[in-house]
């Protein structure tokens, strides 16, 4: 039986707030590898895949092939869209959806899936913005129907001043903070409140916003 030292429990580091954000990340990954890797590498990584492949696999070039010592001329990648994945036999080994667009830009697989989430509009502001286009139509066709577009514009711009955030925007706890505000938000619209406290939902978004964006000092 191990015998913890006395006073070593201050070297404890503690994880319990981190595993909600650990379990978002993992779900993203998850949720963007069912996204179509044939799809990824034609819009992704500009490597001409056909689609309906079944349960046939196509052979071409690796996307990176500029990495192989014979600069790729080999045709030694394969893609399987029964599976949706890919192999490159010569020197990558596996990929999923993630993966190729990880390894493209240099990024964090937390990164690459809220990425490809956005860019598929499977990411839930993207969602929102789309009520929100639902919202301006109801308007124009004469519904007395209250549209926050605006503050949520605002609050994109704002925070795009802020050069942390840009670099950050796709990282989990940033991703589920919009999500948090935006939710709050709708709330409010469907409660029918005043617009004074419509717009005050402004500034405690950006505060809420920045508060978890990793930066030193925060400009609010």
């Amino acid at each position: 039986m191990v015998e913890h030292l006395r006073g070593s429990e201050k070297f404890k580091v503690d994880r319990s707030g981190s595993s909600h954000k650990y379990r978002k990340s993992f779900a993203a990954i998850e949720q963007a590898n069912k996204i179509s890797i044939v799809k990824v590498l034609n819009e992704q990584l500009f490597t001409d895949v056909p689609e309906g492949l079944g349960d046939r696999s196509w052979k071409t070039y690796c996307p990176f092939r500029h990495e192989h010592w014979d600069s790729g001329t080999d045709k030694g990648f394969r893609v399987y869209e029964a599976s949706n994945s890919a192999y490159c036999f010569i020197m990558h080994g596996s990929f999923t959806p993630v993966r190729l667009v990880a390894l493209q830009r240099d990024w964090k697989y937390t990164k690459a899936a809220f990425y490809l989430l956005d860019q598929y509009g499977l990411s839930k502001p993207r969602h929102f913005r789309e009520r929100f286009d639902e919202l301006v139509v109801r308007q124009a066709q004469g519904e007395q129907v209250s549209s926050p577009a605006y503050l949520v514009e605002a609050l994109q711009i704002a925070l795009k001043s802020n050069p942390m955030y840009l670099q950050q925007q796709y990282d989990a706890e940033v991703v589920e903070t919009w999500d948090e505000v935006l939710t709050d938000l709708d709330e409010l619209i469907a409660r029918r409140v005043s617009e004074d406290q419509v717009r005050a939902w402004y500034g405690t978004a950006k505060l809420r916003l920045l508060a978890v964006v990793d930066t030193g000092t925060l400009s609010t």
